[in-house]
């Protein structure tokens, strides 16, 4: 029975199959990830693992003075810088195999449960949910969408993979009572945002 089928048969249940639990065994059976004197190394890339409070304090210390956009600019870079290394490591993907794949490995980072709602590689639109955020959950009640340094993963990964500078904005947070998040990534000019936002979300 191939390897694949056995992590199906074992961790697929009522609610489908745990993503992140096969993706991270093929990871370590390709020997993809590496623990060594002190580092962690994911697909040759060094890593940590960080409380993810860290993250929700600096944040609610940059937004006090609506400087969120340092979050969402330096995540957008880093999700492109992410996407790029991969591409050269795994060459030959095609845009709808390198978006999917990028839910997967977000799901595995452990934001919450990613899903792909919508991917328009014409008009170059992506949609995603995400269940159970780890930053909203974390951060708790908010008048406003917290999961800036997520949308800015997602804005970076899809302005690679779709080859265009693409930008996110949360439409849904679970901090505002919402059941989920969910993130449209699409040009900036055809995303619904105001002066304000373009000012203190995406520093413009």
């Amino acid at each position: 029975m191939c390897f694949d089928r056995i992590w199906k048969l074992y961790f697929c249940g009522r609610n489908g199959c745990f993503i992140m639990f096969t993706l991270m065994a093929k990871l370590l059976m390709s020997k993809q990830v590496k623990f060594s004197d002190g580092r962690l190394e994911l697909m040759g890339i060094r890593d940590s693992f960080t409380p993810g409070v860290t993250f929700v304090e600096i944040q609610k210390e940059l937004m006090k003075s609506g400087r969120q956009h340092l979050i969402y600019s330096s995540a957008k870079k880093s999700g492109y810088n992410w996407f790029k290394y991969m591409s050269k490591v795994y060459s030959g993907m095609k845009q709808t195999e390198a978006v999917k794949w990028g839910v997967d490995l977000m799901s595995l980072s452990g934001w919450g449960i990613p899903t792909l709602e919508k991917l328009d590689l014409e008009k170059k639109i992506t949609i995603f949910n995400l269940k159970n955020s780890t930053v909203a959950k974390l951060y708790g009640k908010s008048s406003t969408p917290v999961d800036h340094f997520f949308r800015g993963l997602t804005a970076g990964g899809g302005s690679y993979i779709l080859n265009e500078d693409l930008d996110c904005v949360e439409t849904h947070c679970l901090s505002k009572g919402d059941g989920f998040c969910r993130f449209l990534v699409a040009p900036i000019n055809l995303l619904e945002v105001s002066s304000k936002s373009l000012r203190d979300d995406f520093g413009r």
